[in-house]
């Protein structure tokens, strides 16, 4: 559903038919009948919630909000409500604070996660809405992503970036034990597309910083 309301939104803004505004803000806002994505999950100061259980199979908000990065800053940017970037503001400051407990506080991977190009991707996304509110995220996202690449500076209990063919394992946490992640997958074809994912849109981030594009 999420990405259905995020593609709704770029649909919007190449055709400007209101259907797919109408179908966004529905997702996001709810009606009579559904009260949507805001009011079900949303907790206020970027706290998201929702069915717990382990952090890759069952927890509800696996990456703890980060996931509505990307469809907020597609709504605000869509609808030009400040609220949806109030919003993916203060997610993207708890969740990369290490004080939430989600991230390590000195290389910002997530402890007890994977899909790090997914949450790599939302996290920018709200970045690049807000970069003059959110100006610690590159630096941030560029430790987390050094730390993979070295295999946590050479301290890695487990396989992080094998180095034969630069396979990069999905959970980045130099000890394993990511909630319902099995320590010795990498290099699977998803754990690439995601390793793409995260350096990709990074590399993409970085040069829009540098051309100054906002």
């Amino acid at each position: 559903m999420n990405h259905m309301a995020h593609v709704a939104c770029w649909l919007y803004e190449a055709t400007k038919e209101k259907r797919f505004y109408n179908d966004a803000m529905l997702v996001w806002n709810g009606d009579s009948k559904s009260p949507g994505i805001e009011k079900t999950y949303y907790r206020g100061d970027g706290k998201w919630e929702g069915k717990p259980g382990p952090a890759a199979f069952g927890k509800q908000l696996p990456w703890e909000g980060a996931e509505y990065g990307s469809l907020g800053a597609a709504m605000y940017r869509m609808t030009g409500d400040p609220k949806y970037k109030k919003i993916i503001v203060a997610t993207a400051k708890r969740i990369m604070d290490p004080a939430s407990g989600w991230v390590d506080p000195d290389n910002y991977y997530q402890l007890t996660m994977d899909g790090n190009g997914a949450f790599v991707h939302y996290i920018l996304d709200a970045y690049l809405t807000a970069p003059e509110e959110l100006p610690d995220i590159p630096d941030k996202i560029g430790k987390m992503l050094e730390h993979v690449w070295t295999n946590n500076h050479g301290r890695a209990r487990v396989m992080l970036h094998r180095l034969s063919d630069d396979a990069i394992r999905n959970g980045w946490n130099p000890s394993g034990g990511e909630d319902g992640y099995g320590v010795d997958q990498v290099g699977s074809v998803h754990a690439q597309s995601q390793a793409v994912r995260a350096y990709g849109v990074f590399a993409y981030v970085l040069q829009q910083k540098t051309l100054k594009r906002w």
